[in-house]
């Protein structure tokens, strides 16, 4: 009707023109769904941090192993440290990276940067030195805090930062001289002045360095609790690394409402067993994790949600997860939000969602836009691409104006000087308000929690002398699976070893973006316009890596079988590591030296003429 009646009026007009939305709709898209005014108290994490332990100076803070601090011995263990970097001249709009493992230190470290008015930049200490040292490079951290005699740390801090060893002797001595009273900065912190720095995947191969403000992270904060309510005898089970920056609510919401934080040792949250164990050993009551990690915990451990408020998030929701929260769970929370807009943007109550793909409605002060390729409002119902507005959004991209102008654009609902963040998700607007996420729009997928884009670790491999050229995808070969695949074709004549491949991957890229399977192929299949034809790209064979040692006993060998079964490879030794990257490639495809041989195949491989021992159900 809307689209007849403009016709009528003005028969002239552009198709493109025409406005098919009714004014109720539209006031319903750009206000009603959006008027998510709160306000938020005018104070930054220290601020907020400070306050609570003058309130419950005594009450357990954090818990690490069989270490732990009161919220004052917390606080006060971060004032000395801020002061020592104060008296290097260390403040606002300076960077510090923190390369700590996950401990007590690692804590007292963030807060205390957070203290001086300083943003904290996480560099997971386990990350390839390249990594590590193009972040180091781009950031240009004033002070890079490691501790002493870390192992991997071997190479010199980039030029112009001061390194600084927590647990060396002088800086022991300097500690436990120094003040213990809150930092006092000049005019305080202003809520615009960044707060973190988090790098995330870049299409270019070269990571991009989000920059969260203060007034962003305490607008979520305020906006959880509010959800949430965490109480003081609430205990928050963090698992999270902190480079990923969900990690940061796991560990400022319980510690800015007195409740109790328990830092999960490294182990603790890569074993299910481990870490089922801990949530029982430390009456947790909140945990947060990906689902991914969520489906590893409750389908060995499914007793572990009993009384436990779920926060879920990170990467898509799959509809059987989802309701043995709702079975099991005290409750449980979807949340979804790009680090660009700081965390979490929305949240959908997992027991009232009609859909595990519900993003529910945004979180305080935030407003969401589903909108077309034209900028215009998508009608209720009508896929478009998801835009934020509001309160969370980041200044931009560390050191990359062009991409922050690109990814931050003006809002034309709001008055001038506004900001959206275009996300790149296609999602709709369901009748209710509620949004439905419903896949990417560019080659960004998320695994096991992490975004990550394709195109990055293209560009890394591209770089290997042997292959002139590179394509990866993500597959899914069964559902709630997904692995990287690299595709790859070597210069002429050159025998490419899968092995190096995946030894070159592991020394430029974090342990979750190397690639599951390397494929060679001679070429690749080609679309008539020319283009790569990703459709018909083979699907790999996922195999182990040489056997250790084979299985001693009926029980070993049994417990082998059915790990080859579920991972889908001919043999696993008793010793190997499931849980890392595996290669692409069956006996008769691999010379003695390890060498691809490449002919025309009839196994899944896609270069051997020797059939795999598939089940019939996984038959090709």
């Amino acid at each position: 009707m809307r689209l007849l009646e403009s016709v009528v009026a003005d028969p002239g007009q552009r198709l493109r023109q025409i406005d098919l939305l009714p004014p109720e709709e539209h006031r319903n898209l750009v206000a009603v769904w959006n008027d998510t005014h709160h306000e938020v108290a005018d104070l930054t994490v220290p601020g907020l941090f400070e306050a609570q332990a003058s309130r419950t100076p005594d009450a357990v803070a954090l818990i690490c192993g069989s270490a732990e601090l009161t919220y004052s011995q917390l606080n006060e263990h971060a004032n000395r440290l801020a002061h020592c970097l104060t008296d290097r001249q260390i403040g606002r709009n300076d960077i510090v990276a923190i390369s700590l493992p996950r401990s007590i230190d690692m804590i007292v470290t963030i807060l205390g940067v957070m203290k001086t008015g300083a943003a904290y930049l996480p560099v997971d200490p386990k990350y390839p030195a390249e990594r590590r040292d193009l972040m180091l490079g781009d950031a240009r951290p004033a002070v890079w805090v490691t501790a002493a005699g870390s192992a991997g740390i071997t190479v010199d801090s980039p030029g112009g930062t001061l390194r600084l060893e927590l647990g060396s002797p002088s800086l022991v001595t300097e500690l436990r001289t120094a003040s213990r009273e809150n930092v006092t900065t000049p005019a305080g912190i202003d809520g615009q002045e960044p707060a973190y720095v988090i790098y995330t995947s870049g299409s270019t191969g070269r990571p991009k360095g989000v920059v969260v403000p203060h007034a962003a992270l305490s607008n979520l904060l305020a906006s959880m609790q509010s959800n949430v309510a965490l109480r003081e005898q609430d205990i928050l089970l963090s698992v999270t690394t902190p480079s990923f920056d969900i990690a940061a609510l796991e560990i400022f919401l319980p510690l800015v409402n007195g409740a109790r934080l328990v830092l999960a040792a490294a182990d603790e949250t890569r074993d299910a067993a481990l870490l089922a164990d801990l949530v029982g050993k430390s009456g947790a009551t909140v945990l947060q994790a990906t689902p991914s990690l969520w489906q590893e915990l409750v389908s060995s451990h499914p007793d572990v949600l009993s009384g436990l408020t779920v926060l879920v998030g990170g990467e898509a929701l799959p509809d059987g997860l989802a309701e043995v929260f709702r079975e099991k769970s005290r409750r449980a929370v979807n949340q979804y939000g790009p680090t660009e807009t700081t965390i979490w943007s929305s949240t959908s109550d997992i027991g009232t969602a009609s859909r595990s793909s519900s993003i529910g409605r945004p979180i305080w002060n935030t407003r969401f836009y589903v909108l077309d390729d034209r900028l215009q409002l998508a009608p209720t119902g009508v896929p478009g691409e998801l835009y934020i507005a509001g309160s969370g959004l980041a200044h931009g991209y560390l050191n990359r104006s062009a991409l922050t102008a690109e990814r931050f654009v003006a809002d034309p609902f709001c008055g001038p000087g506004a900001r959206m963040y275009r996300t790149g998700d296609l999602v709709r607007r369901n009748f209710d308000g509620v949004l439905e996420f419903i896949g990417r729009l560019d080659g960004q997928v998320k695994i096991r929690g992490f975004r990550i884009e394709t195109g990055e670790i293209e560009a890394v491999l591209s770089g290997h002398a042997g292959l002139t050229s590179v394509v990866v995808e993500v597959r899914e070969e069964q559902p709630g699976d997904k692995r990287i695949v690299a595709y790859c074709v070597p210069r002429r004549s050159q025998a490419i070893k899968i092995p190096e491949l995946r030894d070159f991957a592991a020394t430029l890229l974090p342990e979750y973006m190397v690639p599951s399977a390397f494929v060679v192929l001679d070429e690749f299949p080609l679309t008539p316009n020319g283009k790569i034809d990703r459709k018909k790209l083979p699907a790999p064979v996922y195999d182990a890596a040489p056997v250790a040692r084979g299985p001693k006993n009926a029980q070993e060998e049994i417990l082998s079988g059915l790990f080859a079964d579920a991972l889908r490879v001919e043999s696993i030794g008793v010793n190997d590591d499931f849980l890392r990257p595996v290669g692409t490639r069956c006996s008769p495809c691999v010379s003695s030296a390890g060498s691809v041989r490449r002919s025309t195949c009839g196994c899944r491989c896609g270069r051997c003429s020797t059939p795999l021992p598939w089940p019939d159900w996984q038959r090709p």
